[in-house]
């Protein structure tokens, strides 16, 4: 037998001819725990349901100080009325804004966003100099608090589909039940705060909030499975329609607040942008809002439009 020949036959020459198929690859590391080790115990269930927490606390705690903050910048009821505006405003464009932006990037990576968005609003508004830094700091809340419930029930599906299983009953009804009933921890925890600090602590409450949130997201929910991809997640989102859906909000919202002297136009414009966001969203490969699906589903219709409220 030839020299090369028995070279070729030898086992040792046919595990050098082979060595990525033999020795894989060490595989990404995952943060947070196994999915299997958490399953939807009292952990899991903890940890999604505390973000839901955030928007009605702050939607209800700002009813109380209303008065010492006017008191504080001169201003009277009319002007700072927009403190509940804005939260309510941000929240309801801000929900399925971070409902689609939890299917592209991630669900956990969207709720500690947001859970990190209310911690930064919180010491804005504490540190607030004038009525718009508090504004600034209620629309930021907003955005932030609106994260947690779409985020955490994408969260519950991708569970379920990790452990080909059905999500329990008590973990949904666990999320409904913090989303309703904290709505009136917010008015006696925003009298005690007044009383033992002054409004201010009604903003900075959220910072260990926040952080009590944050550190049971990474410490109790699995991490994400897909990759972030920045450019396709933007271009999925649909950011034309996105403009168009948060001005026609916007709009609708200063017309209702006018209607002691209705500002006509204003709801004029407010038709206009639905009209262009629904033809928008028709023609788009990617709608941000599906116009078809709610004409068909008027059950979902009525559903989304009732949770759309922070109330």
């Amino acid at each position: 037998m030839p020299h090369d020949a028995a070279l070729q036959d030898h086992p040792d020459a046919r595990v050098r001819r082979e060595p990525a198929r033999l020795r894989p690859g060490p595989a990404r590391r995952r943060s947070g725990p196994r999915p299997e080790d958490i399953g939807f115990g009292r952990r899991f269930v903890a940890a999604t349901s505390f973000g839901s927490v955030l928007n009605p606390v702050n939607s209800s705690i700002i009813a109380v100080a209303l008065v010492q903050v006017g008191h504080a910048f001169g201003v009277g009821a009319s002007a700072t009325t927009w403190l509940v505006s804005a939260l309510y405003l941000a929240t309801a464009i801000g929900q399925p804004t971070m409902g689609r932006l939890a299917d592209l990037a991630g669900p956990r990576r969207v709720y500690l966003a947001g859970t990190a968005a209310v911690a930064a609003g919180g010491l804005l508004g504490y540190l607030g100099w004038s009525l718009s830094s508090l504004i600034a700091a209620r629309i930021v809340i907003g955005l932030g608090t609106s994260a947690a419930y779409p985020a955490a029930m994408a969260m519950v599906r991708h569970q379920a589909r990790r452990l080909n299983r059905e999500a329990p009953g008590g973990v949904l009804g666990a999320l409904a039940i913090a989303g309703q009933a904290t709505m009136a921890v917010g008015p006696p925890l925003g009298g005690l705060l007044i009383a033992a600090g002054g409004w201010r602590l009604t903003f900075l409450v959220n910072v260990p909030l926040a952080v009590a949130g944050i550190g049971a997201v990474l410490a109790w929910l699995p991490a994400d499975d897909q990759q972030v991809r920045v450019a396709r997640a933007w271009h999925q989102l649909d950011p034309p329609g996105l403009v168009l859906f948060a001005a026609a909000l916007t709009g609708l919202l200063l017309f209702l607040m006018s209607l002691a002297s209705p500002r006509w136009w204003l709801l004029g414009v407010t038709v206009a942008l639905l009209t262009a966001l629904a033809a928008r969203e028709l023609r788009a490969r990617t709608p941000f809002l599906d116009v078809r699906m709610l004409a068909r589903n008027r059950a979902l219709t009525t559903t989304t439009s009732g949770s759309g409220s922070p109330c």
